[in-house]
């Protein structure tokens, strides 16, 4: 498989108050075109592209009031990805299995596909746009599993022989699908079920998303709009405190507590949204297929530089 990547890059770099604060903004596309399809089709002799464009923005300041010295910076990123194919190709849509997802022209990639449900008809059953039973014909696009948006925050903070240093990540505009729960959250009696369903429809209880007691699988086993969960989420991924014991330039020994993914805040209801079950493949992002989640650690430990 031959592929030629061409890249362009632009910025501009905006300093203020002598650079104690300053303002970067950069723009990149890269583009890949493959002689033979990149997605996994062996049969797949077509070109095809593959766009990734991004817009990153960086405002990083740096301050002092007597001994206390202070330096923060936030970085956001837009991103955009796109697979395509030459007009005429005969490559078709690739279903990587477990099908969850589909490599479509003019989609980004790890879009997951699946049924739009419309919540539950006066009976309590469930309605899918379409018809669930009408196979593939009935499938949507329903968004994808990589992230749209990016967030980076960092401080750092001296005062004396102390220091503390932190980040915060963001991560945004991305779904999660997570089999399991989809299935725990379904009142189908054959399997144990999460607290979700005791919002089940009931002649008495018809305000609800959640259809009735006895509903099966078929529509639910994969992504729908009931099963696929936002992604976004904030994430305390470290926090580290520094203090001095001796230092005898160019010598010195200190200790450290330190952290990482302390806390995260989001609404996804498995254990860490920014998880993939396909490891490192990007055609199947935001598959939360029991993989194992971002351990928290704390560390204490002393540094020395002799």
């Amino acid at each position: 498989m031959d592929e030629l990547t061409t890249q362009a890059d632009a910025g501009m770099r905006l300093g203020l108050w002598h650079d104690h604060l300053a303002l970067t903004a950069a723009v990149y596309q890269r583009a890949t075109r493959a002689n033979r399809s990149f997605i996994g089709r062996f049969d797949a002799s077509d070109p095809t592209d593959l766009t990734n464009r991004g817009v990153e923005l960086t405002l990083a300041g740096s301050w002092q009031r007597g001994r206390l010295q202070g330096s923060s910076s936030l970085a956001v990123s837009f991103i955009r990805n796109r697979y395509d194919k030459p007009a005429g190709s005969m490559a078709l849509d690739y279903r990587p299995a477990p099908y969850y997802f589909v490599v479509r022209p003019g989609q980004p990639l790890a879009s997951f596909i699946g049924y739009r449900y419309l919540g539950v008809d006066a009976a309590g059953r469930p309605q899918f746009e379409g018809g669930a039973g009408s196979g593939g014909a009935a499938q949507q696009i329903l968004g994808s599993g990589l992230p749209q948006q990016l967030l980076n925050f960092t401080q750092e903070l001296h005062y004396g022989r102390y220091g503390l240093s932190a980040q915060v990540d963001g991560l945004f505009g991305y779904q999660v699908f997570d089999p399991n729960l989809s299935l725990l959250d379904l009142p189908y009696g054959g399997f144990n079920a999460t607290t979700r369903v005791r919002d089940r429809w009931t002649p008495t209880n018809l305000n609800t998303d959640v259809p009735r007691a006895g509903t099966t699988t078929a529509g639910f086993s994969g992504p729908s709009t009931y099963t696929l969960q936002s992604g976004n989420h904030v994430r305390l991924s470290s926090v580290v405190l520094t203090a001095g014991v001796w230092r005898r330039a160019p010598h010195a020994v200190s200790v450290f507590l330190s952290g990482t993914n302390l806390l995260v805040f989001s609404a996804y209801r498995g254990f860490d949204p920014n998880v993939s079950a396909g490891e490192a493949d990007a055609k199947q992002a935001g598959l939360d297929q029991a993989a194992y989640p971002t351990p928290r650690t704390v560390a204490l430990g002393v540094r020395a530089s002799f």
